[in-house]
């Protein structure tokens, strides 16, 4: 039995009608909500394999469904899967990798022309009656800082190249055919941080990573910096870019996550410098078709 805990693949007809020639009963998340606890647990429990998404995978679930043998991973984050408790009960999980890159890279690119003409308040004011008079900046030849060259960082690259922008890269371990085919150069942190006008974190959150930008690294950036995240939340440090975004009123943040989903009493939101999406930057028509489809080839071809 197949349990589809993943609500974008419970509802994509294509991805289901794959697996339905693998699997003989299937189980279907029409919730529209992120399974967890007793109500995940329940809806697996018998299952020899699952789809998840954002589902929390770890010790406690794992010793309570004792016939799991396969997990299809819808997505690409996978900070929600104990991988060590996997590996101790070999049990085989399917990943994907860059299947969203293009709707992540393309919101990124919005959200940096978002942060430089600072649309978002202007639009506010506005509907406030307000007629501003704000002078933005151009995206043209600005320095980016790209953190994370993996298959979104890459693709953000390719999207920039018609802006003539300067681009500064930072990757534990550079992809050097792509550094030079692009003429590109990987830069110390320190450097990124120093010399960009934006920053574009596109990095997995784990526990190297945790608060990676922190006070330290807040303390490296320009007054008028533009930081962007839509990688994961807990990857920078709350407090840090609080007390850095109040200090200074010509910053802007623009985030599409963060460590509690969704917010409750953070005071990141009581700041006009401060922009919050709900977690949708990978989320696309496109991207979801394409990734649940994917999910459903990996799963089945991987079963034998």
């Amino acid at each position: 039995m197949l349990a589809i805990c993943s609500r974008s693949v419970s509802r994509n007809k294509e991805a289901v009608k794959i697996l339905r020639k693998k699997f003989k009963k299937i189980k279907l998340n029409k919730s529209n909500k992120i399974l967890s606890g007793s109500i995940l647990i329940k809806f697996i429990k018998d299952c020899e394999a699952i789809i998840i998404g954002l589902e929390k995978i770890d010790k406690n679930l794992l010793e309570q469904c004792p016939k799991l043998k396969y997990i299809g991973k819808y997505g690409v984050g996978t900070n929600n899967i104990q991988f060590n408790e996997l590996k101790k009960k070999k049990i085989k999980i399917f990943l994907q990798s860059g299947v969203n890159k293009r709707s992540v890279s393309e919101i990124t690119l919005s959200y940096i022309i978002l942060g430089l003409r600072k649309i978002v308040n202007t639009i506010n004011d506005v509907k406030k009656r307000k007629w501003p008079f704000i002078v933005g900046r151009e995206l043209t030849k600005r320095k980016v800082g790209i953190i994370g060259i993996g298959n979104i960082g890459k693709d953000l690259v390719h999207i920039l190249k018609p802006f003539k922008c300067k681009i500064y890269c930072n990757d534990i371990k550079p992809d050097r055919r792509f550094y030079k085919k692009n003429g590109l150069k990987n830069y110390s942190l320190k450097k990124v941080l120093k010399s960009s006008e934006i920053i574009s974190i596109h990095i997995p959150l784990n526990e190297h990573n945790y608060n990676f930008i922190s006070k330290n690294e807040f303390s490296l950036l320009k007054k008028e910096a533009i930081l962007i995240n839509t990688s994961r939340g807990g990857i920078v440090d709350e407090k840090a870019l609080y007390n850095f975004l109040k200090k200074n009123p010509l910053s802007t943040a623009i985030f599409d996550v963060l460590k509690h989903e969704p917010p409750r009493n953070n005071k990141l939101l009581n700041l006009h410098n401060f922009i919050l999406t709900p977690h949708i930057a990978g989320t696309t028509k496109e991207s979801m078709r394409t990734a649940s489809i994917d999910c459903a080839i990996k799963l089945t071809k991987g079963i034998k």
